[in-house]
């Protein structure tokens, strides 16, 4: 099992994930060889759509990968850098890193753990739930806005809202 980070990640940034490997029976793992991998699939703005780009998600690419050995407790330590590329601040690309991790102890059986964090040039997001695509006058309506990190855990902190109303188009210009 690999645990969520203990302290805040960031982009281009050393960081570091624990994992621990325990037998069915619930003692730990105590020797043995861990192989792992990270690999960064960057994940394209939902507004990017508008503008004729593509949605969803781009190509998985390989970031660090290596070997590690099993401490007498069972768990293991991982360290990489979430590299990104600084030109892409402007574009609100955030990116999904993957930690795969295969535990091999010394009689060969081998088990696989995963771990995902999705990180971003900002790290706190606000997301806004209506009820509906449109909001019309005269009609009740609530707006839930939400503040969190990018992986969904609620952050408190403040914030500024604006709510604006649109005007109907002109049908001769």
């Amino acid at each position: 099992e690999i645990a969520a980070p203990a302290g805040e990640l960031r982009l281009n940034r050393p960081a570091e994930l624990t994992g621990e490997a325990r037998y069915y029976f619930g003692l730990p793992v105590t020797s043995g060889r861990v192989a792992w991998q990270v690999t960064r699939q960057p994940e394209i703005p939902w507004w990017w759509r508008w503008w004729g780009m593509p949605g969803g998600a781009t190509e998985v690419q390989p970031i660090a990968s290596g070997t590690t050995a099993l401490s007498a407790d069972g768990t293991f330590r991982v360290a990489f850098t979430p590299a990104a590329d600084e030109n892409d601040k402007a574009k609100g690309l955030t990116y999904i890193y993957r930690l795969e991790s295969d535990v091999t102890d010394d009689g060969g059986e081998t088990r696989t753990g995963e771990r995902t964090v999705r990180l971003g040039w900002a790290a706190v997001e606000a997301l806004v739930e209506k009820p509906a695509d449109l909001v019309v006058e005269g009609r009740a309506a609530t707006l839930v806005i939400r503040r969190q990190d990018l992986n969904a855990t609620p952050r408190p902190g403040e914030g500024k809202w604006r709510l604006f109303a649109l005007e109907r188009a002109s049908r001769n210009g």
